[in-house]
């Protein structure tokens, strides 16, 4: 009897353990994720690319440009961009995809990345169009950073500001 009495204290002890141990594990993990927003500002506009019409779409290959950023320090500094579009002219759908070097203003390297985004404005070409494309990022850290990843949403709310919000995730997250 006193062998299952202290069978069953000892499972006791090990079920209170490892519950602890199961709930402790996604909060340390939560720890390791950083949030954080930002707002870029075009700056220059490096090269328009090449732009061709055929079967009632814009195609745009190569277009660069700089951005400052500024917010959390995880976002906030220089951007570089190279982007090409795929633009539907009948009904203003397409896509924006591209990839960016985001220098840190607040660390020694920063992050390199790609987007993907889809048109969700009208005739996104006007000069006074409003929440023109919506995408996602991936990014990953180069520098100080290296192996860091970041992912998260970008919206052109004008054709001279981008805002952006994600997470950052240190290595081995």
């Amino acid at each position: 009897m006193q062998k299952l009495m202290g069978w069953r204290r000892t499972s006791t002890v090990l079920t209170t353990v490892g519950l602890a141990l199961a709930l402790a594990a996604p909060a340390a993990a939560a720890k390791s994720v950083t949030a954080y927003s930002c707002e870029e500002y075009l700056v220059a506009v490096t090269s328009g690319g090449t732009t061709t019409i055929e079967d009632g779409a814009i195609h745009i290959r190569g277009w660069s440009a700089e951005y400052e950023i500024f917010g959390d320090p995880l976002c906030a500094g220089t951007l570089t961009a190279t982007i090409s579009l795929n633009l539907d002219l009948s009904d203003w759908s397409g896509t924006v995809y591209g990839t960016s070097t985001l220098w840190l203003d607040a660390f020694d390297g920063g992050f390199t990345g790609s987007v993907v985004a889809h048109f969700t404005a009208p005739d996104p070409f006007r000069p006074d169009a409003e929440d023109i494309w919506l995408g996602r990022y991936v990014r990953h850290g180069f520098g100080e950073l290296a192996g860091w990843q970041a992912r998260g949403t970008l919206l052109e709310k004008h054709h001279w500001l981008i805002t952006e919000s994600g997470y950052a995730f240190r290595p081995g997250e």
